[in-house]
């Protein structure tokens, strides 16, 4: 999913943009999931960690987001990632 550049569009910039939406904290939506803490939405809006296909399920949800959307977000990061590291590999 691009936004008006060519470069696509993080998971973590996605679920945290969701979220502000739907006008959730974080600590309402990790306690929504099934989660203790806040920390591990703030790891997922950060790209530090993906989230889990159970708690992605329960996001599009809890946000009213299509899960296409996140498979398309998920689906080009994995391109971009592929593209950079054969890029690499072929030419140094």
């Amino acid at each position: 999913m691009k936004r008006g550049g060519s470069r696509p569009v993080e998971l973590g910039r996605f679920l945290k943009e969701s979220r502000i939406r739907a006008g959730y904290s974080q600590l309402e939506v990790a306690h929504r999931v099934g989660y203790n803490t806040a920390q591990v939405v703030s790891d997922w809006e950060r790209d530090v960690q993906s989230p889990p296909g159970r708690a992605l399920r329960k996001l599009t949800t809890i946000y009213n987001i299509s899960i296409d959307d996140i498979y398309t977000i998920m689906l080009e990061a994995g391109i971009s990632r592929l593209k950079l590291k054969l890029r690499r590999a072929v030419y140094g």
